[in-house]
Formats: C-alpha cells, sequence, structure tokens
C-alpha cells in the first residue's frame, strides 16, 4: 500500500511521518476512545516494514562495499 501512495503522489513516507501519524492517533484514543485501535495497529505495521526495509538496506549496502 506505501509503495501505490508513494507513486501516485511523489511523496516518500518516513520513519518521523508514520510517528507523528501514531502521536495524533494516541491522542484520539485516549480523548475518543478505542475505535482508532485499528488504525495504530496499521501504522505500527507500517513503521515495522518500512524500518524492516531500512535495515535490509543499510546491511546489504554496508556487506556490499567489502566485495
Amino acid at each position: 500500500m506505501t509503495e501505490k501512495l508513494e507513486s501516485s503522489t511523489q511523496t516518500k513516507i518516513s520513519v518521523t511521518d508514520i510517528r507523528q501519524g501514531m502521536r495524533v492517533v494516541a491522542r484520539l484514543i485516549h480523548y475518543h476512545g478505542d475505535q482508532f485501535w485499528p488504525l495504530m495497529e496499521r501504522l505500527k505495521r507500517e513503521l515495522r516494514e518500512l524500518e524492516d526495509r531500512e535495515k535490509l538496506l543499510a546491511e546489504l549496502l554496508s556487506d556490499g562495499s567489502k566485495a
């Protein structure tokens, strides 16, 4: 889903963006209730996937410089 968003809007979603969104959703949950938890879960998944991708790229690129 993120890839579609990036290609259609020409913007890149960053870890910082996702964390900011999570803070907003945390406030929504705090003040308005648990109906916003599915959004928090989605943001957690997106954050984990983005961090995993960045970690993998960093590992591969650092290994490539040794070859």
